[in-house]
């Protein structure tokens, strides 16, 4: 028999191959995931180091390193423990057994080993664990071999007092919480945790000089002690968490070396490095023991009962599994390959009643597959066309739904921990996506409060602490309204959803001051005097202008003017550092995203001061007198605005109003001064990006600019003219290569420098151009194309005029319009690949329009993205889809569009890479683009 196929695969079932890939590290914890959430409960965590000390080794390891012996040594003993019939001897009720072996850099290999109890041991008792587990020193004349082992072994220390170099002390406490409390009897806390019996019986063991009782014990079995003679932790658990510690190490991935390669013609010569640049080798460590390990192919993982994964697919697109040298005729015509398990179970469906009481993960527990039976499938001719049409929206993202933004935590909990879920809910919550905002909370709450309670138990050293579920509640909503605050919101702002207690956060204090307050001083006193130092003598010049004016408070309009090069940064982290480690405030804003990462606490001028994105000439920013922001403003002792020529002047204009507006009804300050008596200083180059004007002539453009303001007049220039970059002394500047080059190389190692793409983009004119070569280049980038649709809407505020025709703002209509700063309606997205954000989603991490980021992976509800420009490159961050309304005028009404606020970024326009740092750019020069006066600002 033949059949048509649609795809098919050869899978490799080399053992070898398979346990080398990333894939091999991360399929069996899942598995075993899905095993613990669907069977039976987890219940003892053991963990077995080999005796690196036993005689009958100890030779061949110190004259000869055998090091495949401890190897063998170390499989045959976990292999023991981990039979089901020989552990069945000492632990009864056994049903699955897992474990994974670990490889450190030093001693022996050692293996976590997971037992599955039956159902009946969910709930352990005393009369459970007290025949199991011990935490006490046996009595020395009853039992002297049970004795000595324990006192070789499972004694921990000593540490503390006395022994603070110990490694296990942290912040001189120790860090496994030794030593423990006395207790008369083994009980079980509210979590099911169970605290093991230690009584004050008076057996003690020496160690170092140092008596130690029963509470430095490590609990163990008294058979598997006596029986192997090594340190055999065994402890009682019923949490997944001990699958992810059982998994973790191995997950890590394999510790990294690199090696330099230099030659030496001479053996009297010194060493001399060849091509430090080229000539290096990024290498994978393993130890002996490891490396032993694996030329044995023992396994890393081992699991019984085995873990069966169920296929799914497409009619005609079941896998086929053959060999490399199979003739694919014969392949073909095998009887399997018409049928699969996924075809047996819907062909089961429709013959079997019980069957259909059953779903398909549930089906193995009741019916076995043959691969032998040959059957066809029952195709489900009942289904409504209505459901299936919406489910299908629903699944490509068409409908508004918050069980969207639901399923993206859940799926963004896979592989993020609590802090960048509840990053992931206050961007949610900033960009108006969640219709019910208390909806999503209610539903995802426990995945958002993730490692809350291991923080506070840090926090308060106190690992004991146990808090309820509305005090983990109120500290999730405390740490999500932090996240909101940086980005000048609260949930105060929705009606709706719950807001920490007012024991936790005082209202009375202003969280932006304390941010803005939260500087180390004696760093930054070191810090000031360094920078000072390094300073010339325009840029001290400068320092001093500015510094006087702050000390007079009598405010004080400065501009700085320096092209590229001349070191305007370098001075605004002097100034920040000498008043921040006086205690003072200093606001650091940018007119561009990428340009207020290069500032210590930076953010963009829109962002801090809550600029309108349409600007007029009688506009004002949304800062009301009495709110955070303005007695932030209060208290700020210098205003520093860099890139200050890109911001049309309307926007100072602005701003000038409102701080004159705030200050009015202070007596102590006169108002009537620019910026309300505020000293500011602006720095930028009019050589460069100006204010952009919509089908502006240049006129119009410099007519825009600040130096045609009305606040010009009360501006003192201060120029630098000195290039830093290029009159550095060569002495000094070959200390400063060595440094950079160092620092590269370690950078480098720990993995924080990018791919070749990182640094690199084309820069076009226009919107239009760039579109045109994101689209060719994404053509030819290799990987999978995944799509993504928005879901275009007119604004529910937007009332159309009465006779206007409907259909003229159908979905397709509103899925056509393509915008400046507007993802597109299709984004065509795969891995690798890089994007520019469009949005301000969180700039305290770097994450504001503007920021450069590569795909990481594309989930369905989530992208996870890294970020390769700024300050912050190698974080990683979730970007969910949100509601965009554009402000660009030439759309006569308003509309939504919910999508990932990204866009492809091989290419830019000149714009938008306004502080950028690129190490290769290409300019596209097409005939669109008559002025290229602006060119030269990408070469500084």
């Amino acid at each position: 028999m033949t059949t048509s196929l649609n795809k098919m695969s050869c899978i490799d079932n080399d053992k070898e191959n398979v346990c080398k890939s990333k894939s091999y590290t991360y399929t069996p914890s899942t598995d075993v995931f899905v095993d613990a959430r669907l069977r039976n409960p987890l219940s003892d965590l053991t963990t077995v180091v080999n005796n690196g000390m036993n005689n009958s080794d100890s030779k061949n390891r110190r004259n000869f390193r055998r090091n495949y012996l401890d190897s063998r040594k170390s499989k045959k003993s976990s292999s023991e423990v981990c039979d089901k019939d020989v552990v069945e001897c000492v632990i009864k009720g056994i049903s699955k057994v897992v474990y994974t072996v670990e490889f450190q850099k030093r001693g022996l290999p050692h293996a976590h080993i997971c037992l599955f109890m039956h159902s009946d041991h969910k709930y352990p008792t005393v009369e459970h664990i007290d025949p199991l587990i011990s935490a006490e020193i046996p009595n020395k004349n009853e039992d002297i071999e049970l004795y000595t082992l324990v006192s070789d072994y499972m004694i921990h220390g000593p540490c503390g007092i006395h022994n603070i170099k110990c490694p296990c002390m942290i912040d001189k406490k120790c860090s496994k919480n030794f030593p423990k409390k006395f207790r008369e009897h083994t009980s079980i806390d509210s979590s099911g945790f169970p605290l093991y019996r230690r009584r004050d019986s008076g057996y003690f063991v020496e160690k170092s000089g140092v008596d130690l009782d029963n509470r430095n014990v490590v609990p163990y079995n008294k058979t598997l002690l006596k029986r192997y003679q090594a340190h055999i932790n065994v402890e009682w658990c019923n949490q997944a968490s001990s699958i992810k510690y059982l998994f973790k190490y191995i997950n890590k991935g394999p510790d990294r070396v690199t090696v330099s390669v230099v030659e030496n013609d001479n053996e009297d010569d010194l060493d001399k490095p060849v091509d430090e640049i080229k000539q290096y080798y990024d290498c994978r460590y393993l130890s002996a023991c490891e490396a032993s390990w694996r030329i044995l192919a023992y396994d890393v993982h081992y699991r019984y009962p085995s873990i069966i994964r169920l296929p799914f697919h497409l009619p005609n697109q079941q896998q086929v599994v053959y060999g490399a040298d199979d003739d694919i005729d014969n392949v073909l015509n095998k009887p399997s390959v018409a049928s699969s398990m996924f075809l047996g179970w819907m062909e089961c469906n429709r013959l079997n009643e019980e069957a259909q009481s059953l779903t398909y993960v549930e089906f193995p527990t009741k019916f076995v597959w043959k691969q032998d039976n040959v059957v066809g499938h029952k195709e489900r001719k009942d289904f409504p066309l209505v459901e299936f049409i919406l489910q299908a929206c629903y699944a490509l993202g068409l409908l508004d739904d918050d069980m969207e933004y639901i399923e993206a935590i859940q799926e963004a909990s896979h592989a993020g921990s609590g802090f960048y879920l509840r990053t992931l809910f206050a961007t949610m919550l900033t960009s108006n996506s969640l219709s019910r905002p208390e909806f999503v909370w209610n539903k995802t709450w426990e995945l958002l409060s993730d490692g809350i309670l291991y923080k506070q138990r840090i926090i308060l050293k106190a690992p004991d602490l146990f808090l309820n579920e509305d005090q983990i509640k109120n500290l999730t909503l405390l740490e999500i309204e932090k996240i909101l605050i940086r980005n000048n919101s609260s949930l105060r702002n929705w009606s709706t959803m719950p807001y920490p207690d007012n024991d936790l956060i005082s209202s009375s204090n202003n969280r932006l001051i304390i941010e803005e307050l939260d500087y180390d001083r004696k760093t930054l006193q070191k810090d000031s005097k360094v920078l000072f130092n390094a300073l010339n003598e325009e840029q001290k010049c400068v320092f001093n202008n500015i510094m006087e004016a702050v000390a007079d408070n009598k405010g004080g309009v400065f501009f700085v003017y320096g092209y590229g090069g001349t070191g305007k940064t370098f001075l605004w982290k002097t100034l920040s550092s000498s008043l921040r480690s006086k205690g003072q405030i200093v606001l650091n804003v940018a007119s561009s995203g990428i340009a207020s990462l290069l500032l210590t606490g930076g953010r963009t001028a829109h962002s801090r001061f809550l600029l309108p994105l349409n600007l007029t000439e009688d506009s004002i920013c949304y800062i009301k007198p009495n709110c955070e922001v303005a007695e932030l403003i209060r208290k700020t002792s210098l205003i520093i605005w860099d890139e200050a020529p890109m911001v049309h002047k309307h926007g100072f204009e602005a701003f000038d109003r409102t701080l004159k507006d705030i200050f009015s009804s202070d007596a102590s300050t006169n108002s009537n001064l620019p910026f309300g008596g505020k000293t500011i200083v602006f720095g930028g180059d009019f050589r460069q990006i100006l204010p952009v004007v919509s089908g502006g002539t240049r006129q119009d453009i410099v007519n825009a600019s600040l130096s045609s303001s009305y606040l010009w007049d009360s501006c003192k220039v201060l120029r630098l003219t000195k290039n830093m970059r290029l009159t550095l002394g060569s002495e000094v500047n070959d200390i400063q290569q060595t440094k950079v080059f160092a620092e590269w190389l370690l950078d480098l190692g720990e993995g924080k420098i990018g791919d070749i793409n990182d640094e690199r983009a084309i820069l076009a004119p226009t919107n239009e151009v760039v579109d045109e070569i994101n689209d060719q280049l994404m053509s030819l980038f290799p990987g999978d194309v995944e799509e993504y649709l928005s879901s275009d809407s007119i604004c529910e505020s937007e009332h159309l005029h009465e006779g206007v025709d409907q259909s003229l703002y159908s979905p397709d209509v509103l899925n056509g319009i393509k915008i400046s700063g507007l993802p597109n309606h299709k984004l065509t997205l795969k891995v690798g690949v890089p994007v520019m954000l469009l949005r301000n989603i969180d700039q305290k991490n770097g994450l504001c329009n503007g920021t450069r980021l590569k795909i990481i992976s594309l989930g369905n509800r989530v992208i996870e993205a890294e970020v390769i420009s700024g300050s912050h490159i190698g974080n990683r961050t979730f970007i969910p889809r949100i509601a965009l309304i554009p402000s660009d005028k030439k759309v006569p009404f308003k509309f939504q569009r919910r999508q990932f606020p990204i866009s492809v970024s091989f290419a830019m326009t000149i714009n938008k890479s306004q502080g950028q740092s690129l190490s290769r750019v290409g300019v596209n020069q097409c005939d669109e683009s008559k002025n290229f006066d602006d060119l030269p600002c990408r070469v500084l």
